[in-house]
């Protein structure tokens, strides 16, 4: 059970060049969703911004530089594995420099082009992508 008002805040985001999309996959190391697709991102540290929150986490799980664009989407949800509440908060952002390589967390990260995404790309994934594109 969860202690009541206590939330972790989680940052994601959608990385942009040019008309391609940064997408990752995890890797066996996730305890949930394993293989599945996802964008970077990952918990806040204590006293930590979450605009510098994301370009840390983008740095390390894809060795790449972003430019923060700005915040689009932010909601609650239940981490049942976990059993804890979550808020997460979504921004937009550019790439801005770096090779581009996937940390231990997941399996790859590559560009896809935003008019032909994966098939098999999971859903909240894809959606996200595309209010992205609209808040562009």
């Amino acid at each position: 059970m969860t202690k009541l008002g206590m939330y972790n805040i989680v940052v994601k985001t959608v990385v942009f060049k040019k008309d391609k999309v940064l997408i990752l996959k995890r890797s066996d190391y996730q305890k949930n969703n394993a293989f599945e697709y996802d964008l970077p991102g990952g918990r806040l540290e204590p006293h930590e911004d979450p605009k510098e929150a994301i370009v840390r986490e983008t740095l390390e799980e894809a060795n790449i530089k972003i430019k923060l664009k700005n915040c689009f989407d932010c909601f609650y949800f239940f981490a049942k594995l976990e059993n804890v509440d979550k808020l997460s908060i979504t921004f937009v952002s550019e790439y801005a420099s770096g090779k581009l390589k996937a940390s231990f967390e997941h399996e790859s990260a590559e560009w896809h082009d935003i008019k032909n995404l994966p098939k098999d790309i999971t859903p909240w994934v894809s959606d996200t992508i595309q209010k992205a594109i609209k808040a562009r």
